[in-house]
């Protein structure tokens, strides 16, 4: 892969609060109309639960990388119903994959392990599902490093896991966080810690809301090729 740079995008409430049952806990029109303009026509990298969550239309003519360890659980439920039991039964035999920063030299243990898993397009096939060719299904970053293409600009779109996964693995150059004023309740946390330190300004604020860009001046592309 290679690509310029990679940037987070994402909302969360005063107290980080970001999701609610895999929605959103708020009504804010004018904020996704930004999400949607700022990353207008540019990759984006979700985990599962956020792809399965997005709107149709903003899947539409763009490339979508979605992080799973469970790739059997993207089939469709009608799908899944003509498979009969053979999607429980195959993830019994392919658990989960474990971490997925799996760049960094794998044990033994490890090595063994994951040549007996397909990798996630593969054992989607096996079940008769094939994903559209402008989504990329991947279960760790080496498999995120090696696709193939040549991006300008890639943005992290959540959930959580996945917002962790990058900030902690220092691939986020900027993020833009844009604050819901007031409390809501939730159960999905944005990672606010891993941000602390972070010069930044506010880009926009209103009476809802206000837009803040982090950037972080010392990040490092570890395995950019």
């Amino acid at each position: 892969m290679i690509f310029e740079k990679i940037i987070g995008i994402g909302a969360c409430d005063e107290a980080g609060i970001m999701g609610k049952e895999g929605k959103l806990p708020w009504h804010c029109p004018k904020d996704l109309k930004h999400f949607s303009n700022t990353t207008l026509d540019c990759p984006i990298i979700m985990g599962r639960h956020t792809f399965q969550s997005l709107p149709a239309h903003y899947l539409k003519d763009r490339t979508a990388i979605i992080f799973t360890r469970h790739p059997l659980r993207l089939i469709p439920k009608k799908t899944q119903k003509l498979a009969s039991g053979r999607v429980q039964s195959a993830e019994n035999r392919f658990p989960r994959r474990g971490s997925y920063c799996q760049y960094k030299p794998p044990s033994r243990e490890s090595i063994s392990r994951q040549l007996s898993i397909p990798p996630p397009g593969q054992l989607l096939s096996l079940f008769g599902y094939n994903c559209p060719s402008n989504q990329i299904v991947v279960s760790s970053l080496r498999e995120f490093f090696a696709i193939e293409g040549r991006f300008s600009t890639l943005y992290v779109i959540g959930g959580a896991q996945i917002y962790t996964l990058f900030l902690r693995e220092n691939l986020i150059q900027e993020f833009i966080l844009t604050r819901i004023n007031g409390l809501y309740s939730g159960d999905t946390v944005f990672p606010l810690s891993l941000l602390k330190g972070w010069p930044n300004c506010r880009v926009e604020e209103t009476p809802t809301f206000s837009i803040h860009r982090y950037a972080y001046p010392c990040y490092n592309y570890p395995h950019k090729t």
